[in-house]
């Protein structure tokens, strides 16, 4: 998610680190659909990725 301009944000109210995503009007579906597949890579990773137990 580097490539994205995020604005992040904590938030104990929310759970803790958010990122806004802001998109603006000229930002065509394309570029939607490249920035969600990104998140899903992302998640993707994150989910593979086991946690040792402490």
């Amino acid at each position: 998610m580097n490539k994205w301009g995020l604005a992040p944000n904590e938030g104990s109210r929310l759970g803790g680190k958010l990122a806004h995503n802001i998109v603006m009007q000229q930002v065509g579906l394309d570029t939607l659909d490249l920035y969600i597949a990104d998140i899903k890579k992302d998640l993707a990773d994150i989910m593979a990725v086991k946690i040792p137990n402490k």
